[in-house]
């Protein structure tokens, strides 16, 4: 019998509530929802009905950085659907490191500051279908080809010289992305051999967001 796939949604709001839908159509699914506002959990009873067990009423950043720090599964997949750069936030918990404002804006596609400092970068300069399939090669909406994704320009980008690392978003179903428990715990352990500042990104192959963390705590 086939091992069931494991999903932790961060948020229920609109876009938690449209990658629940998409979640638990795959056969396999296990779907958990994070959510720490009683109300908004309330909206997605009303929309989605789901067993006691699957609401998990808590602090999504303090949930999953235990159940990544403890014995949380490998396998297991989040979807991150807050206003919050969550895996940077996942890694300032679980690293002690801060977060460090940039003096300048590194060169990115379209790049912008959030309210947070977080920095907003993406291939297109238009909204994209929430139901893009992303193809690997080119944009699904204006059918070129893509020369490089995101993800690579952000692994390659010049900041300071301080190393870049990127945490790649997979594409679960169209429009619902997320990464799994595995992948950032293999980054912490290139992050804990980083001791100056670093730039960390999650991306997609078109979209991405980075913060800059500061050293590691001595």
């Amino acid at each position: 019998m086939s091992e069931s796939e494991i999903f932790y949604v961060a948020g229920a709001g609109r876009f938690g509530r449209q990658a629940i839908s998409k979640l638990l159509l795959r056969p396999r699914a296990q779907v958990f929802v994070v959510e720490k506002n009683s109300s908004t959990v309330g909206t997605l009873l009303a929309e989605i009905p789901l067993a006691e067990d699957q609401l998990i009423v808590d602090d999504a950043v303090g949930f999953l950085s235990s159940y990544i720090r403890q014995n949380g599964h490998d396998s297991a997949w989040i979807i991150p659907t807050i206003p919050l750069h969550l895996a940077a936030a996942l890694v300032r918990q679980l690293t002690g490191r801060s977060y460090l404002e940039w003096d300048e804006i590194p060169s990115l596609p379209h790049g912008f500051l959030g309210p947070n400092g977080e920095l907003y970068s993406s291939l297109a300069d238009f909204i994209c279908p929430e139901d893009c399939p992303q193809p690997p090669d080119h944009c699904y909406t204006t059918g070129e080809p893509r020369e490089k994704s995101l993800v690579q320009i952000l692994e390659e980008i010049l900041y300071h010289d301080y190393p870049s690392l990127v945490l790649q978003s997979r594409q679960l179903a169209p429009g619902v992305g997320g990464f799994q428990v595995v992948a950032i715990r293999k980054l912490l352990e290139q992050i804990n051999d980083i001791s100056g500042p670093l730039v960390f990104s999650t991306a997609c192959l078109c979209h991405g967001v980075s913060n800059l963390l500061g050293s590691k705590p001595s």
